[in-house]
């Protein structure tokens, strides 16, 4: 049965016309309908229970976002590490609806950044089709319908709380970017238009690098800078203090941490970010109880099992569902070794990797390598490689359909045995609790 989802899709467009023909040619009224549809149609079952401790909420660039970076293939590039999170470790993952925004802002013309952000949302919703088919990956919504009583006794109490530490993060944000990052003013060689050049660690300034392009419209600070000022222009940490700037970078931040805290509030979820800054502040400012960092889960799965993160993701969830009891084992050993002696930290996943993880997977290896060397070894397997039907057939996974009896008759039931064993190798590996991990990177 085809999901809400596609069936609006649909019905909004020509049949012979392309999905991406159709967003950027046709009215935006018209678009404007197929959006509201559409986030009508991934709005979640708030009558479900999705009260877990693996139950996670994602920021912007997670769910698909364009900030802090609007390339496509970066946007791609953050759900694959959704994807790979949430099969291998989520029991559900939140993501932002993407038309959201578009839809509760005041009406006006669609850009064409809008229609590329719908485009875009399209498009995760197909790429993540597999896990939200399945219940994994679903849906946020920012807005929370609640009476009077509960808005006064919960809501209003929740807002004062963030309104209290708002200013310490844009504190604690300010004074970083001041420190690690510099500014720059420019102007374009072709058209002459003023631009900051930022640079900085990533964990504040995507790629390490971004620009902001004014289009006429500076403050008056920086305008005496470019009147004033032989370019290209460091800025002083007081110029940069005064102009307000920095509001570009870091209200996006703000806004994203504060959806997630009300998110995590009302549904009980944890936040799940990308952003090694993000974890800092959620720490400090909001509740470390409440985060997670699926960066550095995914990158070190990506460069330590890379056969893993190239399974099509339909593969992996179905092994998963089969082995239920397999996963649930592993993703507690992952549990334990956060919990007793690592953080969300890249450098610290990637040390529970190489200490840890790897060293156990290894280890079968091993195991099951002596397993099959002592096995070939014996007297009834050395019988049985030798059996001309059966040696032909384990080479070329043809066998004859009496071949169980063909076994038995030439080396009797402990043949048979051993013949069963040689069919079935991992088995000896399922009693490892990495066996689900071990298995998928096969």
């Amino acid at each position: 049965m085809e999901s809400e989802f596609l069936e609006v899709l649909k019905a909004f467009k020509s049949e012979n016309v392309d999905i991406v023909e159709h967003v950027f040619s046709t009215s935006d009224d018209n678009l404007l309908d197929m959006i509201i549809d559409l986030s009508l149609a991934i709005r979640p079952d708030i009558s479900q229970n999705n009260e877990t401790k693996h139950s996670f909420v994602a920021n912007s660039s997670l769910s698909g976002g364009g900030f802090p970076c609007d390339s496509v293939d970066c946007r791609e590039q953050k759900l694959n590490e959704l994807a790979s999170f949430a099969t291998l470790y989520s029991d559900k993952v939140f993501i932002q609806d993407p038309f959201e925004k578009i839809l509760l802002r005041e009406p006006s013309g669609l850009t064409e950044n809008d229609r590329k952000n719908i485009m875009f949302g399209i498009f995760t919703y197909q790429k993540l089709y597999p896990l939200i088919e399945k219940g994994i990956v679903e849906f946020a919504q920012s807005t929370v319908s609640l009476c009077n009583h509960h808005f006064d006794t919960t809501a209003k109490d929740l807002h004062q709380k963030q309104l209290l530490v708002e200013d310490k993060i844009y504190k604690g944000l300010k004074d970083a970017f001041i420190a690690q990052c510099q500014f720059e003013i420019n102007i374009t060689k072709e058209d002459k238009q003023p631009f900051i050049k930022v640079t900085g660690p990533e964990s504040l300034v995507e790629h390490g690098i971004s620009y902001l392009h004014f289009n006429g419209n500076c403050t008056s600070n920086i305008q005496h800078i470019l009147k004033s000022e032989s370019l290209p222009y460091i800025m002083k940490d007081t110029e940069i203090y005064f102009s307000n700037i920095i509001e570009r970078w870091m209200k996006p931040v703000v806004d994203d941490l504060f959806y997630q805290k009300w998110h995590a509030t009302f549904h009980n979820t944890k936040l799940l970010t990308d952003n090694n800054t993000q974890i800092d502040i959620a720490t400090t400012s909001i509740n470390s109880e409440k985060h997670a960092h699926s960066a550095s889960l995914y990158s070190n799965f990506q460069h330590f099992m890379p056969t893993i993160v190239n399974r099509p993701l339909n593969e992996i969830i179905d092994f998963r569902i089969k082995e239920t009891d397999s996963f649930l084992v592993y993703r507690d050993k992952l549990d334990s070794l956060i919990r007793n002696s690592y953080g969300w930290s890249h450098t610290q996943i990637r040390e529970m990797f190489e200490d840890e993880l790897m060293p156990e997977i290894n280890q079968i290896n091993h195991k099951l390598k002596n397993w099959k060397s002592d096995l070939r070894t014996s007297s009834n397997e050395k019988l049985l490689l030798g059996f001309g039907a059966v040696a032909v057939g384990l080479v070329s996974g043809i066998l004859p359909e009496n071949i169980t009896e063909i076994i038995v008759a030439v080396g009797g039931y402990s043949a048979l045995e051993n013949y069963n064993k040689s069919l079935k190798p991992d088995n000896e590996a399922k009693n490892n609790d990495l066996y689900f991990l071990w298995k998928m990177n096969k």
